[in-house]
């Protein structure tokens, strides 16, 4: 059993950079993946999860080992653990887990988070930036998982003493620290991933300090389109209230009546108006004069 390690971006948008990963991967080498393990969110939450889209089978002896691994580990260091399994909904266009990828190419895996629920939507998964880390449970969970797989390879699951103590690089709480603060400040969105980007530069600086050889591969967003320029100008178009339109029918009706009164002169314009409400006055005493003409007449 070996640990092939895989840093892929594009995480919040369905997983793209696993999605190119898989596929150029050889089919040889693929069938040979027995377990994959994803990470997502460690240091968010007290708690932690394992995400599963099924259980292992009989004869998936490394999903079993590690799963097992997890329980026993979590239950010596006073961890709130569990699994939570979830069928996949094929008919969703976003993928909530990374695992899931590996699951369309029929690799069983689990990604490991401390939130336990997935996102419902891109938008969900909040800022470009990690705003809210831990790095005493960021520690933490990164003592779970090297002392599981440690466990789970050379088969010791049953060990009741830590494997991992003392201060290594990868343990190192000052160090932890200065990593934290490092991705709370610097954006991992897809288009700030270029090839000699501050996140990429300290990504690659790491890695190579852990695994001797390391092969990169360019991903490409052909079904998104982003807006790329750093700077542009926005046009704001303030739309006027009917409020507003009553406001000017009103105001230019009584421009209208005033100005046709100036033009017209004032007594001219007060006799029109006069002999208008007038009428209206002559017809209801004539209308109300008849009924009773016709009664004298009876």
């Amino acid at each position: 059993m070996c640990i092939r390690d895989s840093l892929t971006p594009t995480g919040s948008l369905n997983y793209r950079g696993t999605e190119l990963f898989l596929n150029d991967l050889p089919e040889s080498l693929s069938q040979k993946i027995e377990f994959a393990l994803c990470l997502d969110s460690l240091g968010a939450n007290d708690d932690l999860f394992l995400h599963l889209s099924r259980p292992p089978k009989t004869g998936e002896a490394t999903s079993l080992s590690i799963l097992e691994a997890f329980t026993i580990t979590t239950s010596q260091m006073g961890v709130n653990y569990s699994t939570v399994r979830k069928a996949i909904n094929q008919t969703l266009d976003f993928i909530p887990w990374e695992h899931e990828k590996f699951a369309y190419k029929k690799i069983h895996g689990a990604t490991v988070s401390s939130l336990p629920t997935a996102a419902s939507h891109p938008l969900d998964k909040g800022s470009m930036y990690d705003t809210t880390i831990s790095t005493k449970i960021l520690k933490r969970n990164i003592e779970i998982i090297a002392e599981t797989l440690t466990k789970s390879m050379y088969g010791i699951i049953d060990q009741k003493n830590s494997i991992f103590t003392g201060d290594y690089d990868g343990l190192n709480s000052g160090y932890i620290e200065q990593l934290a603060q490092f991705l709370q400040q610097t954006s991992r969105f897809p288009t700030k991933l270029v090839k000699n980007s501050e996140t990429m530069k300290e990504f690659t600086k790491i890695i190579n300090k852990v695994i001797p050889n390391v092969t990169k591969m360019g991903v490409e967003y052909k079904d998104t389109d982003f807006y790329t320029n750093a700077q542009s100008k926005m046009k704001v178009i303030k739309v006027k209230s009917r409020l507003t339109d009553m406001f000017l029918f009103v105001v230019i009706g009584i421009y209208l009546v005033g100005l046709y009164a100036y033009l017209s002169g004032l007594n001219t314009f007060l006799s029109e108006v006069g002999s208008l409400f007038g009428k209206k006055e002559k017809v209801k005493l004539q209308i109300s004069s008849t009924p009773s003409h016709q009664h004298n007449i009876a």
